[in-house]
């Protein structure tokens, strides 16, 4: 039940993701120049959003890492298990090293000059000045940064938790619109999966998995990195390992769901709370009927669901079913329609014209080629769905006749 509905918020981040990557962004050039809180890298200036450090004790290391829209820089000091003071010289190779990892682009800069670190009453100044290697090219470097650096390895604390029915990772906060949960169970053993979906562009997804539960029980768990009770929460840039703890009520129909730690990836921990208070759609019940056809093999599908987002102007739909087996799902993507999309679309390889379907068949891929698909609005919130065409893999090469057909609900991820 996991790639029924977590299938159509996971291919909203990863939308979102090639949209923002496959722009090329710009440099920030906010204006800093070189001024406190920013890296210049030969013309371009970046503003500093976040400072952090981790001293790793037992390895005598110290990480410093500042982050930026388009990059994030890392500095590594050897040899100290605290921020060091003094003048140090940094080197492609050797015990002080740096290197400003480019986020939209496939390459990074590895940098080398002189770096001096001070502190008065707990504010931190960092200075560079040097050059930034890609291969043998360079170009001018320098970073200016004066403040406070966070203790990413301070697992102490944790996240305050949000009012409202809200995501809140780091000084990031991301409004729930979907809550729903399913069990998973193979005879043997049995797993209870909530899912929490924040809101798009950027968005957040938020995983919480208790091992050998048939039913979501109130009561306090902890959650762990390795244990029974797990979370994670993926958003464009991160999958963070959460750690805290998880408290569930329940009052008749309505839950409510409290996550109070931190967000964990790479030894990086910040702050991480999970608040929600309404009901939690029981993914396990069907939605509708219908069948996937891909090249005269049938399959069932029996859950549909719905998302639609207004700022990057689209909508999608998912028909899918909870087979394990014979799992196969079909998601269609309507580009430049926000709104429901009843009526008839024709479907092609690109969103840029028309509706655009990825099948998901036999472990194998499919992307539709051509084709067409109808939708009929019932009433009471049921729908007729009816779509036929070609589709091939993602070879390029292979060409087979496709058809769907769907009558129920839509579960609206909202």
């Amino acid at each position: 039940m996991k790639k029924t509905f977590l299938l159509l918020g996971l291919f909203i981040l990863s939308l979102t993701m090639a949209m923002t990557s496959c722009n090329d962004p710009e440099p920030e050039n906010n204006g800093h120049n070189g001024t406190i809180n920013s890296i210049i890298i030969g013309n371009d200036s970046y503003e500093i959003k976040s400072a952090v450090f981790v001293a790793d004790e037992s390895d005598n290391d110290v990480e410093m890492i500042f982050s930026c829209n388009d990059l994030v820089f890392n500095i590594d000091l050897e040899g100290y298990d605290k921020i060091p003071t003094g003048t140090f010289e940094l080197t492609r190779e050797g015990r002080y090293t740096a290197e400003a990892d480019m986020l939209f682009h496939d390459y990074d800069y590895e940098i080398t000059g002189a770096l001096t670190i001070s502190e008065s009453s707990n504010v931190i100044t960092v200075t560079i000045s040097g050059d930034a290697y890609k291969d043998r090219a360079s170009k001018k470097f320098s970073l200016s940064y004066q403040g406070e650096l966070s203790n990413g390895g301070d697992n102490s604390g944790g996240g305050e938790v949000p009012t409202d029915n809200s995501i809140l990772i780091n000084e990031s906060l991301y409004s729930i619109r979907t809550a729903l949960y399913y069990v998973e169970n193979d005879g043997f053993t049995s797993e209870l999966t909530m899912t929490f979906i924040g809101e798009t562009a950027p968005g957040a997804i938020v995983d919480i998995t208790l091992d050998g539960l048939n039913d979501l029980i109130p009561g306090t768990y902890d959650l762990t990195s390795e244990g029974l009770y797990q979370a994670e929460a993926a958003t464009i840039m991160n999958d963070f390992d959460i750690i805290g703890e998880l408290v569930v009520e329940k009052n008749g129909n309505i839950y409510n769901v409290i996550i109070s730690g931190n967000a964990v990836e790479d030894g990086i921990m910040v702050p991480f709370a999970l608040n929600y208070k309404g009901e939690l759609f029981n993914a396990n019940e069907p939605t509708g009927s219908g069948n996937l056809t891909l090249n005269n093999v049938s399959r069932d599908v029996n859950s549909g669901a719905y998302t639609s987002d207004q700022g990057m102007n689209m909508s999608m739909i998912t028909l899918t079913n909870d087979m394990d087996t014979d799992y196969c799902a079909i998601n269609f993507v309507f580009m430049g329609i926000s709104e429901f999309p009843i009526g008839t679309h024709q479907l092609s390889q690109s969103t840029t014209n028309g509706a655009m379907a990825l099948i998901e068949f036999s472990d194998n891929e499919y992307l539709v080629t051509d084709g067409e698909i109808t939708i009929t609005d019932k009433g009471d919130s049921s729908y007729t769905i009816t779509a036929s065409g070609n589709a091939m893999l993602f070879d390029y090469k292979t060409n087979i006749p496709f058809s769907c057909t769907y009558e129920g609900r839509l579960f609206e991820m909202k």
